[in-house]
């Protein structure tokens, strides 16, 4: 009995030792929670990181509709935050000041304008037609993007001294206006004549004038308008051997930079006026 008893302690031991021979099981769970922890604690700033870069999209969008509807000068931190849905504490976390979001605005509205921009140059083959056809992208793009329409407004607010600072807009559309024009003519396509300064004016003038009143006029009216101008100004600029040869309403590559799905119906109005 007593060797069955020892027996039985040893059996007993060795399913003791039997029992405790995984001995690593603890440590895999350990390293399972560690694991599990850091996976979470990624979670957990992928998705803070997410929610600010939403938040600050938001207050970009939020801005831009106040700036757009009230100018610089009448827009408060207060009806950004309101209308992004977020506290003031939220974006004062993105943006230090009302200036700073401005600015924001404008840089966002800057890229949209080059990357529309670049689509028109890329496919240009003459410096006339691409001067038009960016003039309809831009007048597209404004009446169709409120960051767009918004960056504009901000940077023409800068005139009656409401904000520091040049018009980066404007200059660099003028800029653009002189380069283009400036290789019309080196390449003789304009009437002998034609003073490249007086050109310069009459195309700024005109365009930005249009591009100001975009929030109080219609798309389609815009556009007509700058069909006719570039009608009128091209008629009267170009040599009679390119006279008929660029299109006033734009080409294919301007609803390739901003497409606009009502493209169709101001073709339709174009031609109802005998405009193109």
């Amino acid at each position: 009995m007593v060797g069955n008893m020892r027996h039985d302690g040893r059996k007993s031991g060795a399913f003791r030792s039997v029992s405790s021979l995984p001995t690593d099981r603890p440590a895999e769970r350990r390293g399972e929670s560690a694991s599990f922890k850091w996976t979470r604690g990624f979670i957990k700033v992928s998705a803070r990181r997410d929610r600010a870069v939403r938040t600050r999209e938001a207050l970009l969008s939020s801005a831009a509709e106040v700036f757009d509807r009230r100018g610089y000068v009448r827009s408060t931190l207060a009806d950004i935050s309101a209308g992004a849905d977020a506290s003031l504490g939220a974006l004062h976390f993105h943006f230090e000041n009302k200036a700073a979001v401005a600015e924001a605005v404008e840089t966002a509205a800057e890229g949209r304008l080059k990357q529309a921009a670049e689509v028109v140059l890329r496919e240009g083959t003459h410096p006339l037609q691409v001067l038009t056809d960016l003039s309809h992208a831009f007048i597209r793009l404004l009446h169709l993007d409120v960051v767009a329409r918004a960056g504009f407004r901000l940077d023409c607010d800068r005139r009656d001294g409401s904000r520091t600072g040049h018009q980066d807009f404007v200059y660099a559309w003028e800029a653009c206006v002189e380069r283009l024009l400036i290789e019309a003519e080196s390449r003789g396509a304009l009437r002998a004549g034609m003073r490249i300064p007086a050109a310069i004016c009459t195309v700024m003038g005109f365009t930005t004038g249009l591009a100001m009143m975009v929030r109080q006029s219609e798309k389609e009216h815009s556009l007509l308008a700058l069909t006719g101008f570039w009608q009128m100004f091209l008629g009267d600029a170009v040599t009679p051997e390119l006279a008929g040869v660029f299109e006033a309403a734009g080409t294919a590559a301007v609803d390739r930079a901003v497409p606009d799905s009502s493209r169709e119906r101001y073709e339709e109005r174009v031609g109802a006026l005998s405009l193109t």
